[in-house]
């Protein structure tokens, strides 16, 4: 190999990993971004059945399902 393929295959090294991480970190991204829309609407569920009541009386929820969780609230 000549001079010029070694330098090329030296930078694809050390560019591979950025792609990489970028990857991951765009995953991450996503799946952070799902579940606080998945918390959001649990919390307005929530608010919806503090504000209406339970739609039949056979549906309570527990207390260990509370979102007071997503609330950061310390149980």
């Amino acid at each position: 190999m000549n001079q010029i393929d070694e330098i090329a295959h030296i930078i694809q090294l050390s560019i591979a990993p950025v792609f990489l991480l970028t990857g991951v970190g765009t995953l991450l991204n996503v799946l952070s971004g799902r579940l606080a829309r998945i918390i959001d609407r649990a919390r307005a569920l929530e608010q919806r059945l503090e504000t209406q009541g339970a739609p039949h009386p056979a549906f309570q929820p527990q207390s260990s399902t509370s979102c007071a969780f997503w609330k950061g609230e310390e149980s």
